[in-house]
């Protein structure tokens, strides 16, 4: 069971799959799974990933998609997490407590991306597309099990626009360049 903060809803203003998504505004908006059901990583395979839209430029205007920590939202620079960097608006990606930006590509508005964080035998990848942007080697034991969806470290960068078709996975689901889905993820049996 999700919680959702502020004011956010599925909306069939936008979507990638089916007839709705999850909208956020950036103004505390968000959801939250149970920290006591959710299943850590540990130092194992997963993949987390997400169709996201950017309703408002992420220059000057970090946006988290997701993060895992100790607390929702609670300024700790931890992993795994997904967004947009503050400064420069370029794809970002939090592993253990480091961070690693993309030297250039910067999320376009109104344009839906498909988002994989993966980590397979101790490397990390942030694959936009089905294209890998960012690798890193990461053997960090993920412990953690509050899991943010829509904003990452503090209120001050969450999402403005809209998620679909999130999924978590104890597997890596990609290990190279691949292409995304068309098509709903299954409700079971992937």
């Amino acid at each position: 069971n999700m919680t959702l903060y502020g004011n956010a809803v599925t909306s069939t203003a936008q979507y990638k799959f089916g007839t709705a998504s999850l909208a956020l505004d950036e103004t505390g908006d968000y959801v939250t799974l149970p920290s006591t059901s959710f299943v850590p990583f540990g130092t194992g395979n997963f993949t987390i990933e997400c169709f996201v839209r950017f309703a408002a430029s992420t220059v000057g205007n970090g946006q988290g998609l997701f993060q895992l920590s100790n607390g929702y939202l609670n300024s700790t620079t931890r992993g795994p997490a997904a967004g947009a960097d503050n400064a420069t608006g370029r794809w970002t990606i939090y592993y253990g407590t480091s961070i690693l930006t993309h030297g250039s590509i910067v999320p376009s508005t109104d344009t839906w991306y498909h988002v994989a964080y993966v980590r397979n035998s101790g490397t990390t990848k942030l694959y936009v597309d089905g294209t890998e942007i960012l690798s890193v080697s990461d053997s960090t034991d993920y412990t953690d099990t509050y899991l943010t969806i829509g904003g990452w470290y503090t209120t001050d960068y969450l999402l403005n626009g809209y998620l679909d078709e999130f999924r978590i996975s104890h597997v890596a689901r990609y290990t190279s360049n691949f292409t995304p889905s068309t098509e709903a993820f299954p409700d079971k049996g992937q």
